[in-house]
């Protein structure tokens, strides 16, 4: 029965509506489509406002880092100098302070200079999940007689450990590669055989996960949901049930000089300077001087955007970690004095594993917008990280 509203319509209203409801369900498509398109428009701009502001910060802060960390060194070789033309008490003290000087001031502030570029990646992922990214700066060292891989700077404290990298399938794929790392589900490469690294039990995960990758996702899922916590080896398991520890997605990015546009003359002075050391003189433009790593608890957190931010990131930190190894690392001139100081007895603190001057005070004071976070940039542990197996 018609109501007396309807009578009342004029029959183009009717046509009308009865053709727009026809067409309902492709506008609506289009309507979600379109904003989609705004969602990922807003998400560009916001990258590169962020990235507009991480390429301020670090030019203030870089500039600053490559003159004051250069006026060291030069204050340093002239120290080293003067006691080499007459070695008395005072000019030896000197020279410890310039020594001390320097080394303390280029590790403080590549610490500094990084915990500010991690600030920045935080807030790239702040609306990701519900829990952020660990995010680890990763460099090369010799344990046990073995290169391994150990953590120079992170935004989670944790238990230290080292990487083997011939073990870890994410490092080895970077190193015969030299192309990031990307796992998005771990638990499921795991328990297919197609990723390890030495926290894993990979029998365990045999054992508790692969006999239910043939039941379907859903199983999958809830079994990893269960027992994936049981997948790591003991000693890397939390007693307060700390969950970021138990991470289901991965991406590494490599930071290097590798596909730059290096000119033959820098390649050939670098590597006059480089004899024995980590780098290898004979592959400078493939040189990886580290890591910039990210993971988080939840599968299929990162997406393919986060690659191009991250290698953005990788590469504005390799600025600072290209000065250090410059002035510190591969430095004839801060060489002669540690050696100096080691023939007479007098032992500086250079470990790798700890990575800063013994006289640094951890920093734990950080703005509100950090959520309570840390970062670990004076990362000193009460032992050396345990060498991978």
């Amino acid at each position: 029965m018609k109501t007396e509203q309807s009578f009342q319509r004029k029959p183009s209203e009717i046509i009308l509506d009865t053709v727009m409801d026809y067409f309902s369900p492709w506008t609506d498509y289009y309507k979600k489509k379109n904003d989609k398109c705004n969602d990922r428009l807003d998400a560009v701009q916001n990258a590169i406002k962020l990235l507009g502001n991480a390429v301020c910060y670090n030019q203030a802060r870089l500039v600053q880092f490559i003159f004051l960390a250069t006026e060291k060194h030069k204050e340093l070789k002239k120290a080293s100098n003067a006691y080499e033309a007459d070695a008395d008490e005072k000019k030896f003290q000197i020279l410890q302070e310039k020594f001390d000087g320097l080394y303390q001031y280029v590790q403080s502030n590549f610490n500094k200079a990084a915990k500010g570029n991690f600030l920045f990646l935080l807030k790239y992922f702040e609306d990701r999940g519900e829990f952020e990214p660990r995010i680890t700066v990763r460099g090369k060292a010799l344990c046990d007689g073995k290169e391994a891989l150990i953590p120079l700077l992170t935004n989670y404290n944790e238990y230290p450990s080292a990487v083997n990298i011939k073990t870890s399938t994410a490092y080895k794929h970077i190193q015969d590669n030299g192309l990031y790392f990307l796992e998005n589900d771990i638990p499921k490469a795991a328990a297919q055989g197609r990723y390890n690294n030495n926290r894993l039990d990979i029998d365990r995960v045999k054992d508790l996960l692969s006999p239910y990758l043939s039941k379907g996702e859903k199983v999958f899922s809830r079994k990893v949901d269960e027992m994936w916590d049981k997948c790591w080896k003991s000693k890397f398991q939390s007693s307060q049930n700390d969950v970021k520890r138990y991470y289901k997605s991965t991406l590494i990015i490599p930071i290097t000089l590798s596909n730059r546009d290096l000119e033959k003359e820098f390649i050939h002075y670098l590597n006059e300077k480089i004899d024995n050391t980590d780098v290898s003189g004979k592959d400078i433009e493939r040189t990886i001087f580290g890591f910039l790593c990210f993971d988080n608890v939840e599968r299929g957190y990162f997406k393919k955007d986060d690659v191009r931010i991250a290698y953005q990131f990788a590469d504005m930190i390799s600025l600072y970690l290209f000065v250090r190894m410059m002035l510190v690392e591969i430095s004839g001139t801060f060489s002669k004095t540690y050696n100096l100081f080691k023939e007479m007895g007098l032992e500086k603190d250079l470990d790798p594993y700890t990575y800063v001057h013994p006289d640094e005070i951890r920093i734990t004071e950080w703005p509100e917008e950090t959520k309570g976070n840390y970062i670990a940039d004076v990362y000193k542990y009460d032992s050396k990280p345990e060498c991978p197996v």
